[in-house]
C-alpha cells in the first residue's frame, strides 16, 4: 500500500472481481483440456474399438453376399405370395 492510501489495484485500474473471473476462465479451460486429452488417450487405449479392415471384413458381411441373400428372400417371398394367390 502506498503511503497516500492508493492501493496497487486502484493504481492498475483493475477490481478482483475481474481477476477472479479471467483465472476461473484459465483454470477450466485447462481443466477442459485436460480431461478431453485423457479421454482421447483413453478411446485409443482400447484395442477392442480399432479393427483392421480384414477383420471387419470376416465379421461382417460384404455387400456382394447382402445383395444375393435378398434377392434370394425376395424370389422367396414371390413364391409365397404366388401360392397364397392360387
Amino acid at each position: 500500500m502506498a503511503s497516500n492510501g492508493v492501493t496497487i489495484s486502484d493504481k492498475i485500474k483493475f477490481s478482483w472481481p475481474i481477476l477472479l473471473v479471467i483465472v476461473t476462465l484459465v483454470v477450466s479451460v485447462v481443466g477442459f483440456g485436460l480431461t478431453l486429452q485423457g479421454t482421447v488417450a483413453m478411446h485409443t487405449a482400447d484395442v477392442g474399438v480399432h479393427h483392421s479392415a480384414a477383420q471387419l471384413k470376416a465379421e461382417y458381411m460384404g455387400k456382394d453376399l447382402a445383395t444375393q441373400q435378398y434377392v434370394e428372400i425376395i424370389r422367396r417371398l414371390d413364391r409365397i405370395e404366388t401360392k397364397l394367390s392360387q
